[in-house]
């Protein structure tokens, strides 16, 4: 009976490393790629002068914030309590200032006033794109370190079931 109890633990570690750990990790990878792919475009605004690049560079910032919405919406229909929740609030805190400052930078960019522009980009812009990105990196970094934690306690439940089991087959044949 211990032996099935070891057993079901280690199911159930192993159910929220596969669809809870497995889901945080690719989903904060993936963001954090885009929102840094993001900033490059968004850099690449200010050196165009051809607008029809400087229009690309746009739409492909805009498609990449509304795929960051879409993932920050999965990611928060799942996010652990505790830690996990704190840093998501923080990443979905620092998106809040980010966005409207970038929807401005993208507005003026549209508007062919690149020293306008630019001068947002180095200001607020740069600074609140720094702290969303670090963020999102910390809340990626402690998924990796609870996803260690969580195979480290699969891995501790299997060792003491398997103990368990044999030790309980040992008294049974003597």
């Amino acid at each position: 009976t211990i032996g099935v109890v070891r057993l079901s633990q280690l199911n159930r570690d192993l159910e929220t490393f596969a669809t809870v750990r497995t889901t945080e990790l690719i989903e904060s990878a993936t963001l954090l790629e885009n929102v840094t792919k993001s900033a490059i475009q968004m850099r690449n605004l200010l050196l165009f002068d051809d607008q029809k690049q400087v229009k690309a560079e746009i739409a492909a910032v805009q498609a990449a914030s509304e795929a960051n919405k879409a993932i920050l919406d999965r990611l928060n229909k799942q996010v652990t309590p505790g830690k996990m929740q704190e840093l998501f609030k923080a990443v979905l805190d620092t998106r809040a200032t980010y966005v409207p400052q970038q929807d401005e930078l993208l507005k003026i960019a549209d508007s062919g006033d690149h020293a306008t522009a630019k001068d947002l980009m180095l200001g607020r812009v740069l600074q609140s794109q720094l702290r969303y990105i670090g963020a999102i990196k910390h809340f990626s970094d402690n998924v990796v370190e609870e996803t260690r934690q969580d195979a480290q306690k699969a891995h501790d439940n299997f060792s003491s079931g398997r103990a368990m089991i044999i030790s309980l087959a040992v008294l049974a044949l003597l």
